[in-house]
């Protein structure tokens, strides 16, 4: 089988997405617009540092990376 790579959000991370994804749904569905996807960006780091994840540029926590097998 095929190495993954597995990036899970923390539970302040997954917190602060759903609360920004349900905001930017909201005003595209107010603005009678269809609702978009959303765009994460990843920052892995090397250990010890924090590895985080970002929603529009905005800091949403952080995130565990795992090489699985």
């Amino acid at each position: 089988m095929a190495a993954r790579l597995v990036i899970t959000l923390d539970e302040t991370a997954t917190r602060n997405y759903l609360a920004r994804a349900a905001a930017i749904t909201e005003a595209h569905l107010d603005a009678d617009c269809e609702p978009s996807g959303m765009t994460l960006q990843v920052e892995i780091s090397p250990t010890p540092f924090a590895s985080l994840v970002f929603m529009g540029g905005i800091e949403l926590g952080e995130v565990e990376v795992e090489l699985t097998e």
